[in-house]
């Protein structure tokens, strides 16, 4: 099926910039979407020319606009037939080289159609572990599998899952773990965010704060935590949790709260475009979900150097390395997690380490330069394979000769 891409010998040429259209579901802020918004930003534009579409509107529409990337929203139902007609214009009105889909819907639109207009190369990312589909919607993955040039999974754990359950051929399948942008190093130091915190939510100066960040919503695990937390108050009652995020669920956990006779103690904050802000001026960061691909919450506490407690879901391990950058316990468990938390908070010195630790494993290998870096090689390398390569930039040039010449000396 790949070869109904191939182009004819004479219309195989060098180009620049390579024109790519990122296809995700939705505008809104969430994981994903945030990943997609990353790549867009981050690509070389003197290779890389990036263009968006999303079935769904959302906040991030300003976002790309103001970064003066093509945005493209369709505001139908993502079944409606119409679409089809606006992603082939798109992408003939474009030229689109690559297209690099996020999530099942948009995936399997963008491999469908994406085929139908001769685009030279299909990608797909994968964000979250084969299970969190239904039946159907694997075996759809299975028969896409041929027309896809390569899947990028974003944790060796998600890889692994989509080899196993849809049976993807592991040559097909390819991690590149997400990224995000480093936190200022001068504000990686808890006290003046911590400051601004106590004084927004009028916390006591001797409050220790636990802080989550995620979409409420089932996989995110924050029944889980609000069980948890009243543990935690047996033996530390001087802790707040603070939960930012919004979500479907909200009503239910503020309910779950108040019969957990927990509210005194919890701060809802709602959705935080300053998310890094609270992460900082935790004593704990808290990831209790019950299903991750890879997650950015994750990658953000790392990122302020704070001590962390996650469930051992999805690529966590693979984040924290084991139990060396932060605690994992078994995802579902309060009891677990409520301990996990205790032991932090019981040893100050040690909680300091693995932050220290957390934050120097991030600059190392999570941040969206890393990112970036790994996915232009990917896109360069299917790109030769189809008979597209970049012409040399007068920087490349004068590097190559740079080279040259102290290998000559």
């Amino acid at each position: 099926m790949s070869a109904i891409r191939r182009l004819p010998p004479d219309l195989i040429r060098n180009v620049r910039p390579v024109h790519v259209l990122l296809f995700c579901h939705t505008l809104e802020p969430g994981g994903a979407e945030r990943v997609v918004l990353s790549i867009a930003q981050g690509l070389d534009r003197g290779k890389f020319a990036p263009v968006a579409c999303a079935f769904k509107n959302g906040p991030l529409l300003a976002t790309f606009r103001q970064l003066d990337i093509p945005v493209f929203v369709f505001d139908r139902r993502a079944r409606d037939p119409r679409n089809a007609c606006d992603l082939l214009r798109i992408i003939r009105t474009h030229r689109i080289h690559i297209l690099h889909s996020h999530a099942f819907t948009s995936s399997v639109w963008g491999r469908l159609i994406g085929t139908l207009a001769h685009v030279p190369v299909l990608l797909t990312t994968e964000h979250t572990i084969a299970s969190a589909k239904t039946r159907l919607q694997r075996s759809v993955e299975r028969l896409l599998s041929p027309l896809t040039d390569k899947t990028i999974a974003v944790s060796d754990a998600v890889r692994q899952s989509h080899i196993i359950e849809e049976k993807i051929q592991p040559t097909k399948i390819v991690t590149i773990y997400n990224g995000i942008s480093p936190w200022d190093e001068s504000n990686v130091e808890k006290h003046p965010a911590r400051v601004s915190l106590q004084e927004e939510f009028r916390l006591p100066p001797h409050a220790r704060i636990l802080a989550t960040v995620g979409r409420l919503a089932l996989p995110k695990g924050h029944g889980v935590l609000l069980e948890a937390f009243r543990l935690v108050q047996q033996s530390h009652p001087d802790t707040y949790l603070l939960v930012a995020g919004e979500g479907p669920l909200e009503g239910q956990l503020r309910h779950a709260a108040a019969t957990l006779g927990i509210q005194k103690k919890l701060i809802w904050a709602g959705f935080r475009p300053d998310a890094r802000r609270i992460l900082a001026a935790a004593d704990v960061c808290v990831v209790p979900s019950t299903r991750e691909g890879f997650s950015l919450t994750l990658l953000e506490a790392m990122s302020v150097g704070r001590p962390i407690v996650a469930s051992d879901v999805g690529g966590n391990a693979e984040a924290l390395n084991g139990n060396e950058c932060g605690v994992l316990v078994r995802p579902g468990d309060p009891t677990a997690l409520a301990q996990a938390i205790a032991s932090v908070l019981n040893d100050p010195p040690g909680g300091t380490a693995l932050g220290l630790k957390a934050h120097a494993r991030f600059d190392n290998c999570f941040t969206i330069q890393r990112m970036i870096r790994d996915l232009e090689a990917l896109y360069d390398s299917l790109l030769a394979k189809r008979g597209y390569t970049h012409p040399p930039t007068l920087a490349d040039t004068c590097t190559d000769t740079s080279q040259a010449d102290l290998v000559s000396r």
